[in-house]
């Protein structure tokens, strides 16, 4: 297209069925996104050498499952970009100091910084929660590292729900209402299930083995509703390990996170209606 004046471009192109993706970049029409090209256009066009952030930057970290419809970008303060890029854009004046690397071609924050600026991006600090107990499972960022990144940053979007999705990994926020919620959704299953907390008793020492959320007691079935922090991989081997002590008592622990409590009470009614049709049969024989 060397010597061809601008506007010529652009009629031939539309005429061809071709359409802007946004400045410099044309595409044939109706072509698939494609997320990682859009990135790349962009971290070319860009002033300020864009870095990949946010839900991109995790995905390409393997932390995500899916990448997401449009990247993020983080570019020194005060650069400006247009606001009608394909890309949500993020702004820091410690541009210098964010440390990089290369993932699939494209410069990537490393994943605490991203997780700072994807807290922007998510609907709840439960989604949030759950991406980073992921991400601390898998040993790809640790909750102190994140913590770090915040604590750099005075202010931006979504510094109140990270701080909110960290407290609830660490275990610092109360549960007691979602339990509470739990042993209501268990009773309605079956009215046997304890109304408060229950205390296993083992029987060789008479001391109490463990405390378990709801219990019905007859069948030796108990209940726990996990918190955030049951997430994490130390807490999760410390409730594996309990569940084993309890199963040699001959009881069975099954555990429903708080998110699906709230978000999914009839199914997790319908699961509870079975385990108590099967301990029954159980106990029978």
């Amino acid at each position: 297209a060397a010597g061809v004046p601008g506007s010529t471009l652009t009629n031939r192109l539309r005429a061809s069925d071709w359409a802007p993706r946004h400045r410099g970049e044309w595409l044939p029409r109706g072509a698939p996104p494609d997320v990682l090209r859009d990135a790349a256009s962009l971290v070319a066009l860009l002033p300020g050498g864009p870095l990949v952030t946010g839900a991109l930057a995790l995905w390409l970290w393997g932390l995500r499952s899916q990448p997401p419809a449009r990247p993020s970008l983080v570019v020194p303060a005060p650069t400006k970009v247009r606001r009608d890029l394909p890309a949500r854009i993020h702004r820091t004046r410690q541009f210098d100091r964010l440390a990089v690397h290369q993932r699939s071609g494209l410069p990537v924050v490393v994943s605490s910084r991203a997780f700072a600026d994807h807290a922007a991006e998510v609907p709840d600090a439960d989604t949030l929660v759950r991406e980073l107990a992921r991400a601390t499972a898998m040993r790809r960022a640790i909750l102190d590292e994140v913590e770090v990144a915040l604590g750099q940053r005075n202010r931006f979007p979504g510094r109140r729900r990270l701080a909110e999705a960290l407290d609830h990994l660490r275990g610092t926020l109360s549960h007691s209402e979602v339990e509470r919620r739990g042993r209501a959704l268990a009773r309605a299953v079956d009215a046997r299930f304890t109304c408060a907390p229950h205390p296993v008793i083992d029987p060789r020492r008479g001391v109490p083995l463990a405390e378990v959320d709801t219990a019905l007691v007859e069948l030796r079935y108990a209940v726990e509703i996990d918190g955030p922090p049951h997430l994490l991989p130390e807490v999760a081997e410390r409730d594996r390990a309990r569940d084993r002590r309890l199963a040699q008592l001959g009881w069975r622990v099954d555990r429903w996170l708080w998110h699906e409590v709230d978000d999914e009470p009839d199914r997790v009614r319908s699961e509870l209606a079975r385990a108590v049709t099967e301990r029954e049969r159980w106990s029978q024989g």
